[in-house]
């Protein structure tokens, strides 16, 4: 099957000039551990032309249900956030999900993410081939699966920036991005939640080096915040 699907992508596609900003970029899978939700994001710096894509899993860990397909969804017939020209579905079982633009090539520009929805079983073995078409150049595309529970500034990962957004709103009932547990207020079981899926490699090199310096728990960054203030207050008084 796979290599009928193929052979039309690269007779429909025949011999396309990829664009130049492609070099340039780099595009991951991840995959949501908890939900099965499954992401593509462009790391790189500049735009990644997209012709068709593949998901393969041996162990048929696949859910095409819940599949939200480049094709009805970001192409000529969705919001074009992907492809201005319309795709087409190549494969839906549980063993392969794969799609290709019948145009003109997808485009994800630096930064993007795009959801396919929740296509993988998180009860299945986690074991996951992506593969990328770019013209009749075929790429194959690192798969992270992660737990993202306690990504609380929705960048599809855990690290110390989303301490930093616990911290910031701990204790609030309104602004609620760091309720990892959905109880409607950000208390220190949403400080667990984060610790438990903490990725120390992740985030920026500032949050880093926060890490390095090391990460107080809530309490006692509570009373660090309230030793910050009374010594400002006594520096005041001073003068």
């Amino acid at each position: 099957m796979q290599t009928t699907w193929r052979s039309t992508v690269i007779a429909t596609l025949g011999m396309l000039i990829l664009s130049v900003a492609t070099s340039s970029a780099a595009l991951i899978a991840i995959v949501d551990d908890d939900s099965g939700e499954f992401y593509f994001k462009n790391t790189g710096p500049g735009s990644f032309v997209l012709d068709a894509y593949a998901i393969n899993s041996p162990f048929l860990s696949l859910t095409p249900g819940p599949w939200v397909s480049i094709t009805g969804n970001y192409d000529s017939a969705g919001d074009q956030s992907v492809s201005s020209s319309p795709w087409f579905v190549l494969s839906a079982t549980s063993q392969e999900l794969a799609e290709a633009g019948s145009v003109s090539s997808g485009l994800l520009t630096a930064g993007e993410v795009v959801s396919l929805g929740d296509i993988y079983n998180p009860l299945g073995t986690p074991a996951l081939t992506v593969r990328a078409f770019q013209g009749i150049v075929e790429t194959p595309v690192a798969v992270s699966f992660r737990s993202l529970l306690g990504d609380y500034d929705d960048d599809l990962d855990v690290d110390v920036d989303d301490y930093f957004v616990f911290t910031a709103t701990f204790g609030s009932t309104i602004d609620l991005r760091a309720d990892g547990n959905n109880d409607g207020i950000v208390s220190a079981a949403d400080y667990t939640i984060w610790r438990d899926r903490f990725e120390p490699m992740l985030g920026s090199a500032q949050a880093r080096l926060a890490l390095a310096l090391g990460i107080p728990e809530p309490a006692t960054a509570a009373l660090l915040l309230v030793a910050m203030a009374t010594g400002k207050l006594r520096c005041c008084r001073c003068r």
